[in-house]
């Protein structure tokens, strides 16, 4: 061994995202094993590689195993396969940008890396700049699909500093997200024609992105305002998601049979919702809610509410203001508090047309159910 070495191959990853990185590592191996140094195989940005999605990370790995085989068959990698190996993950501002939001994080939250991650938490953004870096990443495209859209938002008021002992500073100004064919862009200002616009103090949405607060409790608190296509924004928490739809049906809470209160009928549940109305909280609202209810206890039924009071019918309204299609069981877990009426909406366990203004306040318009 001493005078006949064996043929190596230098294999190594870091976390940053610079070729260079490897520079002092690749001039000692080389010093050290010369012309039988017959490959060196680096692959900078491993950390962030973790958060790649599957497609890019896969032709990762799989050209790292095309590498073993080349090595086996001519004691060589071919400079294709190099490239796949070493290929480039997005753009390094970018990317950069999102570590050094995940540390501001860190510090601001008093926690470790590891802690971060295991409870799942966001980075933070601290203006509108980083609020559009961030959002792409987290972009779902399966769940967009092919839907074209354009998300407005304009912000004002304050935001956090870094560290608790910074003063907030003030953050305003707007940005808009065009969606189209599984794809997202950023640009900073307003847009011309937004299929929805969102109006928030920053501080107030960078809860909510970072789940901190439930962004359809908010709404109806009036902490922010959404102008336009309201389903669009009940749909943000599936398009803004790293979790594949795939993971999110596992995840899914299923409603079974057994976990569902039988003592009262669908029919019972909404004949009986009169009876926890709220007149104050509607004021002078009038309006007809359509329930189509489907599966185990289908049946047509709406309600009517008027001058301060709500009344129950059965049948099919002339011109609703709401239309919820709902299967029986799900009602029935809403109303019992089984189930939670905003996430089923948005899991589109039941669907709603019309006035989604008015769908956001039914929890106040019922206050027991």
């Amino acid at each position: 061994m001493r005078h006949k070495r064996p043929a190596a191959v230098l294999l190594s990853v870091c976390g940053f995202f610079e070729e260079s990185a490897f520079g002092a590592l690749s001039h000692y191996a080389n010093f050290l094993w010369g012309k039988r140094l017959i490959a060196e195989i680096y692959r900078p940005a491993a950390m962030a590689m973790t958060q790649l999605p599957g497609d890019k990370l896969n032709d990762v790995l799989d050209a790292t195993r095309q590498a073993g085989r080349e090595l086996v068959e001519s004691m060589r990698i071919s400079p294709e396969t190099t490239a796949r190996i070493t290929q480039p993950l997005g753009h390094f501002e970018a990317l950069a940008g999102a570590g050094n939001l995940m540390w501001k994080t860190c510090i601001a939250e008093r926690v470790t890396p590891r802690v971060f991650e295991q409870r799942g938490m966001m980075p933070r953004p601290d203006s509108v700049e980083t609020f559009m870096m961030l959002m792409p990443m987290g972009f779902n495209p399966q769940a967009a699909g092919d839907t074209r859209a354009i998300l407005q938002f304009t912000f004002s008021g304050t935001v956090e500093g870094a560290h608790p002992e910074v003063s907030p500073e003030l953050v305003e100004g707007s940005c808009y997200f065009t969606t189209q064919d599984g794809t997202i862009a950023a640009t900073l200002g307003p847009a011309e024609n937004p299929d929805l616009t969102i109006r928030a103090p920053f501080e107030a949405w960078m809860d909510i992105v970072t789940g901190k607060a439930d962004g359809g409790q908010m709404l109806m608190e009036g902490k922010y305002s959404a102008a336009g296509d309201i389903s669009l924004l009940m749909k943000m928490g599936q398009w803004f998601s790293k979790v594949s739809s795939t993971e999110a049906e596992s995840q899914t809470e299923e409603i079974r049979e057994e976990d569902v209160v039988q003592s009262l009928t669908c029919r019972e549940v909404i004949a009986g919702m009169p009876t926890v109305f709220n007149a104050e909280a509607a004021g002078d609202l009038v309006a007809v809610i359509y329930y189509k209810v489907t599966d185990e206890e289908p049946g047509d039924y709406y309600l009517e509410i008027a001058n301060g009071t709500c009344a129950f019918h059965e049948g099919t309204p002339a011109s609703p203001k709401l239309t919820i299609e709902t299967p029986s069981e799900v009602w029935v877990a809403i109303a019992t508090g089984e189930l939670d009426g905003q996430r089923a909406f948005m899991q589109q366990k039941f669907k709603a047309s019309g006035d989604f203004g008015l769908l956001m306040k039914l929890a106040s318009l019922f206050t027991a159910g």
